[in-house]
């Protein structure tokens, strides 16, 4: 066989994988003896512990099959090596009609063993039989028999030699087990049974051994089905996961493979810097048509949802995350570990109901690499040997990321990943599981309400963070309010200027864009760019000009979010997408003000543009086809006298880029040259004068560098009406009227082509293969009726060249009705951008969508836009511009849609100081038109101030535009973009304006109403940018945002200091909690005194120690979690508590009863209880029974969620409603009767809970 291999090591382990792709024989040793043959080959040249036969998937015989093959491969080796068909080996005697038989035998049974060694073991006992048996006949001819005998030896040393193999002999125990023999080559089929994963994919998975395992159960993840085993010899369960690309037919595997080779070089310029939502939605649809179109070439049938699975498969290997992004899918996981060296063991996971388990999945190098590499990127850390260390959040999986490499991991890369619950454990799921009893949970409530200072202790899975979210919602919501507004959704479009050139993109292109180029940093949940490295400018308002101007950016943040998105519609058809506690502008008492748009309602007034003012070229803009063709050549007159001039040049270019002597010849004769070879020649600028270019020998050439001029223009426009393309070869332009025609045939006329009328006998068509690569390429005239949108050098020409794009475009599918001007696309891009090029001429637009047709409608309505239209732009045809004059000669009216939305209180000021009609404008509550307030305020005294405020009104360039709709589109998380825009903050999206963000953002428990500000700071490990904050530093700062509950996620090293300055300075008053590694109140003095640093006095601003520990209860496997201990820290003791008495246990665990046991005698002498007593008012026995009453209606919740099975009861969204209803309730009662009556309070609560919580889950449920 060819030389197709590879022996590639993962771990100890070395694998040999041979490329079967082309072969006629397909990857299977069971199946053909050729590819056993390649195997047995290979083997004899390279040692290998597993062997892989590489096609569009790939068959793994793993460690125990290859030694059997080795075996044989050994076995070949000795018999080539003691040369067993020589004659030695054959006979004594040299008869050569005997020696010529035996010599062919011993080959038979050699080449045989390469591809069937049972077949050659087989035949070699029949060989030995038959010899046996003449022998027999040579009893009277000894030289005979001496002769027989060697050639018998030879024989019977091939067989022991095979016998002696571990293949042969299971071959042989299987046949005496089946009692016959299997047809064909099933035999080997028995043998090797192998695992198969397609090629592209590095992980394994296994199988083996499932059927002497117990089945636990069984569930499905993303099209993925999970099962869970308990194998009697092993303590673990096990977790075997079978997702659907490892057991798919081979002409899946085929469209798999060559789907992932066709978009590995799609490089999307303007959508490569999605976020992950709308990346993976967008290569999905890139993939589904990839394989909908190679399943048409290879004739393979496949359904929608066949083509949907196959791109789902693609998506999560190219740019999502591998077989990791099953696992992390898994809501039941709650760790995975992938320990190095990689390849040898398999990835176990922590289960949420099964423990630890061993999961079936091999992680390769090849695909951490992968994977390291992703992770990277989305971090924008190092992660190399300088920096081991990459920890880090993954947002769309909820998933926190620990991965560790060489040196600190000297076998290798390894990781650890920790999946977040998707909604915050509760108290009350913490009673369900017996942490701890309800008295408990009554206790933690009251810590604080009563505003304690606590540390919640615990080793790694002991349930530390999700104890201090269930803490955190027994904060009562009213301690503190940071307002947050969010920004845009990914797709809003925007007019942008970078690097001084014009460009239509959207928000996320524009921000993932500049993170991926620059990086971004991670500030308070935020992803910021704080610097503008490309000059970006976005359109905004500027309140003092009433104009809107190009404005530079001086900050860039993606958000994400999960929380509804609302979609803005006008009646003008603007529609943007935003969270609902964005702003936007509307016409308040002050004139212009934000507006959140969940106060926004149908009807209102928001700003929108009426004018964007684009930056004019210093130059026009020239085309040079060089810049982009790497093909087809190029010739000129100009050129024949240089290349005739350099000749010899010419001769060595054509040499080094191997061609023949004979071909620079012909190109010195023709004066033509490929470009490869002009760009390797690089000729000067004379011989580039005149320059042609074709794509093939065959086309005529066509100039290569050439102009966007005014016709240019109006061809572009003409082909986004109604143009296309005829194969490879011609451009056809739909055209019926003599005016378009002309366009159509100038433009051939300049590229020294000719038009021809197309079959359809109304288009124009210009045939010609150079022209038609032009059009796509340079042009970028793409896409079909509903997908084309502008080139992107249309926002880069002047305006006169502007205006004739748009010429054509209206002159092809506009026209011309009794009272608009309008355009018909079935493409929405291009009709949004068609509305902001009109805005640069100050043309207002409305756009709405025909539902009948699937079109979308773009109208100019009112008659000063239209005489607008008419000046500035207007139409190719006489008779539309006929049509077009006579709509524009109607008398001026008032534009009832142009109007400044006053409200009554300003209109009726405006109204007396300006004189205008009161009776229609306040008694039948007409509308102030802008004309009309431009007219009268032209007219009106200069001082007065009613006359600056309508000139202002009346002369800025704002469009108050009604709201026809808000509605909610999707509750999802996604990502959000904003821009800051000095001294104005806003910037338009959409044609809408927007105000960009200045608050900080609230994370994920405001939307159950907490308001709760979050710190993001640098990781404990690893590489940090340099803008990443200290843990210390932000706790700091925090103690600069005033009162607020403090919330520490992690103690850890430098933050353990400024956690006690909180809590003995910063947060007096308030609850201070954090999370530490430790196992009890003493262990946690000694770490944070004598490890991290904090004097003794300050740890004294502890007031509670919460201790939680995984409990194997009587030496048992499993690990459940409890609460092991509370206890107070005193504040009369010096040096060490242990020693003065310092720790007051609340509360103890006692494993034997599986118990949290309260002594209720200690707390008389409870130093935090006597200072609550005299802060509050309260009795001792006041504050039990408050403390009692919280675990009475936690217990309830419990009892209820138990007796119906409804367990979202005792989910945050319930439990939070559950606990204000309580907290209000009680309230109420001190308000009424100057006490809380626990008793009569719980039972009204609890008539509550079963009316308004257990009821409409019940109702759900049954559902």
């Amino acid at each position: 066989m060819a030389e197709d291999f590879i022996v590639k090591s993962e771990g100890d382990r070395r694998r040999l994988v041979i490329n079967y792709k082309g072969k006629s024989y397909g990857p299977d040793i069971a199946q053909y003896p050729q590819a056993f043959q390649d195997v047995i080959e290979t083997l004899q040249k390279v040692d290998a512990d597993e062997v892989v036969l590489s096609e569009y998937y790939e068959r793994i015989y793993d460690v125990d099959q290859t030694k059997m093959l080795k075996g044989i491969a050994d076995c070949v080796t000795k018999f080539e090596t003691e040369s067993i068909w020589s004659p030695s080996h054959l006979g004594k005697e040299l008869d050569a009609k005997k020696t010529a038989e035996r010599h062919d035998a011993v080959l038979s049974l050699l080449n045989k063993c390469r591809g069937d060694p049972f077949g050659a073991y087989m035949n070699s006992l029949t060989e030995l039989k038959k010899q046996v048996a003449y022998a027999n006949t040579l009893a009277a001819n000894p030289a005979a028999l001496d002769d027989l005998r060697v050639y018998l030896n030879t024989i019977s040393f091939i067989r022991t030699t095979l016998e002696s193999t571990q293949l042969i002999q299971k071959m042989r125990q299987y046949l005496a087990q089946l009692g016959q023999m299997p047809s064909g080559r099933g035999l080997y089929m028995s043998m090797f049974e192998v695992s198969i994963k397609p090629s592209f994919i590095g992980s394994r998975i296994l199988f083996t051994g499932v059927e002497k395992m117990q089945l636990v159960d069984q569930y499905d993840v993303v099209n993925s089905k999970v099962y869970i085993y308990k194998q009697p010899d092993k303590i673990e369960y096990l977790y075997y996961i079978n997702p659907p690309e490892y057991s798919l037919p081979p002409d899946k595997y085929f469209l798999l493979e060559k789907t992932k080779e066709v978009v590995a070089a799609h490089r999307p310029g303007s959508v490569g810097f999605m976020d992950m939502e709308q990346a993976r939605k967008y290569f999905r649809k890139i993939y589904v048509a990839t394989i909908a179109d190679l399943a048409t070439k290879n004739n393979i049938s496949l359904s929608v949802e066949e083509k949907e699975d196959l791109a789902t498969i693609v998506a999560r290997y190219t740019i999502g995350y591998g077989i990791l992004e099953v696992l992390l899918s898994d809501r039941k996981i709650t760790d995975v570990y992938i320990d190095s060296p990689l390849g040898m063991k398999t990835i176990y996971i922590v289960h949420g109901k099964y423990g630890q388990c061993q999961t079936n999945i091999v992680f390769s190098e090849e695909e951490a690499r992968a994977t390291v590499s992703r992770f990277r990127a989305l971090s924008g850390r190092p992660f190399d040997e300088a920096h081991p260390i990459l920890d880090f959040d993954l947002p769309d999986l909820q998933t926190r990321i620990c991965t560790i490499g060489k040196p600190l991991a000297v076998d290798g890369t390894a990781f650890a990943l920790r999946l977040h619950k998707d909604t915050p454990w509760t108290l009350c799921q913490f009673i369900d599981f017996k942490m701890f009893p309800s008295i408990a949970s009554g206790i933690f409530s009251f810590f604080v309400d009563a505003q304690a200072s606590m540390l919640i202790v615990g080793s790694r899975g002991a349930g530390k963070t999700s104890f201090l979210q269930a803490m955190m919602q027994e904060i009562p919501q009213n301690l503190r309010i940071i307002v947050q507004e969010d920004s845009v959704t990914a797709d809003a479009r925007m007019i942008v200027e970078r690097n001084g050139i014009l460009e239509s993109t959207t928000a996320g292109q524009l921000v993932d864009g500049l993170f991926c180029e620059y990086g971004c940093e991670d500030f308070c949940g935020k992803q910021v760019l704080r610097t503008n490295p490309d000059g970006v400018k976005v359109f905004s308002y500027d309140y003092e000009t009433g104009k809107i101007v190009s404005s530079s950016v001086t900050q860039f943040t993606r958000h994400l979010v999960n929380k509804p998105i609302y979609e803005v519609e006008t009646h003008s058809g603007r529609k943007l997408k935003v969270t609902a506690d964005h702003s936007l502008f509307t016409f308040g008492n002050s004139g212009v003000e934000p507006i959140k748009t969940n106060s926004l309602k149908k009807g209102d007034f928001i700003a929108v543009p009426r004018r964007l003012t684009f930056p004019e070229p210093t130059a026009p803009r020239i085309f040079d086809v060089l810049n982009e063709l790497n093909f087809g050549f190029v010739q000129g007159e100009k050129l024949r006298g240089w290349m005739r001039a350099n000749s010899a040049c010419v001769r060595d270019a054509a040499e080094t880029l191997g061609y023949h002597k004979a071909t620079a010849q012909h190109w010195l004769r023709c004066g033509l040259l490929p470009v490869k070879a002009f760009n390797e020649l690089n000729p000067g600028s004379e011989a580039r004068e005149s320059l042609l270019f074709k794509t093939d020998a065959k086309s005529k050439p066509i100039p290569v560098a050439f102009k966007a001029d005014e016709d240019l223009a109006t061809f572009a426009g003409l082909w986004l009406a109604d143009g296309c393309y005829d194969t490879k070869y011609g451009v056809v332009i739909s055209v019926d009227d003599e005016e378009s025609r002309a366009v159509v045939r100038r433009i051939a006329e300049k590229f020294g082509l000719k038009t021809r009328l197309h079959s359809d006998g109304i288009s124009l068509i210009i045939s010609n293969t150079s022209f038609n690569w032009l059009c796509k390429n340079i042009l970028k005239l793409e896409g079909g009726s509903y997908t084309k949108k502008m080139p992107a050098w249309a926002w880069t020409i002047g305006k006169r060249e502007k205006a004739a794009l748009l010429r054509g475009l209206f002159s092809g599918d506009g026209n011309v009705t009794k009272a608009e001007v309008q355009l018909s696309s079935c493409s929405r891009n291009l009709e949004k951008e068609t509305e902001s090029m009109l805005l640069s001429f100050g043309i207002f637009s409305r756009t709405y969508e025909i539902a009948r047709d699937n079109t979308n409608r773009l109208s100019v309505s009112a008659l000063k836009m239209q005489k607008r239209f008419q000046t500035e732009i207007g139409f190719l045809q006489a008779y539309k511009n006929s049509r077009l004059q006579k709509l524009c000669s109607k008398s001026s009216t008032h534009d009832s849609t142009d109007i400044i939305p006053f409200h009554k209180t300003t209109k009726e000021w405006i109204c007396s100081q300006l004189a205008l009609n009161r009776c229609d404008y306040l008694t039948k509550g007409f509308a102030i038109g802008r004309q009309k307030l431009q007219a009268v305020s032209s007219n009106a005294s200069a001082g007065n101030q009613a006359t600056a405020v309508a000139q202002l009104l009346s002369n800025n360039e704002l469009y108050w535009d009604e709201v026809k709709e808000v509605h909610h589109v999707e509750t999802a998380a996604c990502f959000v973009y904003d821009f800051s825009v000095p001294n104005r903050e806003n910037f338009v999206a959409e044609n809408m304006i927007a105000h960009n963000t200045q608050e900080l953002p609230v994370p994920a428990l405001k939307k159950f109403g907490f308001n709760i500000q979050r710190l993001k700071t640098r990781p404990p490990l690893g590489a940090v940018s340099e803008a990443e904050v200290s843990a210390e530093d932000a706790l700091r700062t925090a103690l600069r945002l005033g009162d607020s509950v403090l919330i520490v996620g992690e103690v850890r090293s430098g933050e353990a200091k400024a956690l006690y300055e909180a809590m003995r300075v910063g947060a007096v008053g308030n609850v201070v909690m954090g999370t530490i590694h430790g196992e009890s109140a003493y262990s946690i003095w000694d770490r944070v005194v004598n490890d991290l640093g904090v004097p003794t006095t300050s740890f004294k601003a502890t007031d509670m120690c919460i201790v939680s520990a995984p409990i194997r209860f009587k030496g048992s496997l499993k690990r459940e979690r409890r609460v092991l201990e509370v206890t107070e820290v005193g504040k009369e003791w010096t040096e060490e508590p242990g020693k003065e008495n310092g720790f007051l246990q609340w509360m103890q665990f006692d494993a034997g009863k599986d118990n949290l046991e309260l002594f209720k005698d200690n707390l008389g002498n409870s130093e935090w209880l006597k200072r609550v007593q005299r802060n509050r008012g309260m009795t001792f026995d006041e504050i039990w029974a408050e403390i009692q009453a919280r675990a009475d209606y936690k217990q309830y919740l419990v009892d209820q969620k138990r007796k119906y099975d409804i367990s979202g009861l005792l989910e945050a969204e319930n439990t939070i409603h559950a606990h204000n209803k309580y907290m209000l309730m009680a309230e109420r009662q001190r308000e009424e009767i100057g006490a809380v009556e626990h008793e009569s309070l719980l039972t009204d609560w609890r008539a509550w809970v079963d009316q308004e919580l257990v009821r409409p889950l019940l109702a759900l449920k049954k559902r």
